[in-house]
């Protein structure tokens, strides 16, 4: 039998446990620095920080304490993505997983273009990703972008079980 996957635990030494508690102790004070940024903003006037700005705000702060240079250690932008991937990936067996013991099904469909195609007629409506209503100049039916990607993703799923979207169990358009 093929083994696919290994299960381990590591167990760090000294000096590794020192390194990986102060960059922890440098996240915590990244990270409430800037939620009482944020929340600043906020009581004084009434403006939401976005992630973006706070972002490039940490370029910043990297430059005026030597010591957070350490704290992004994923700077390779392909192993942050295999990261993502895999955790992504983990996340959809979870899912499988609490289905399975509910006694439904969970199937992974592929999301490329579902929230660019009407949910009604099928027509491709492109779109920014900043733009959050779909509304399609075909059938005229005004959508919430995620209402319509979530329909055409169900129909997808019920399409690869050889069921008709109106045989999909305990789903409700309304």
């Amino acid at each position: 039998m093929l083994r696919l996957s290994y299960k381990f635990r590591l167990y760090p030494n000294k000096t590794h446990l020192q390194k990986l508690e102060s960059t922890l102790k440098l996240c915590r004070e990244l990270y409430n620095s800037a939620l009482l940024h944020r929340i600043q903003a906020w009581q004084k006037a009434r403006y939401l920080v976005t992630y973006l700005e706070q972002a490039n705000s940490l370029v910043e702060v990297k430059q005026v304490r030597a010591e957070f240079e350490e704290v992004h250690f994923l700077k390779n932008g392909n192993l942050s993505k295999s990261i993502g991937d895999c955790s992504w990936g983990r996340f959809l067996q979870y899912i499988a997983y609490k289905a399975e013991s509910a006694g439904k099904y969970a199937i992974g469909v592929a999301p490329r273009g579902t929230s660019q195609n009407c949910s009604n007629c099928g027509a491709k409506v492109p779109k920014l990703l900043s733009y959050r209503v779909h509304i399609c100049n075909k059938c005229h039916i005004v959508l919430d972008r995620d209402i319509n990607a979530s329909r055409n993703i169900l129909r997808l799923g019920t399409s690869l079980l050889g069921l008709s979207s109106g045989e999909a169990p305990c789903v409700s358009w309304e």
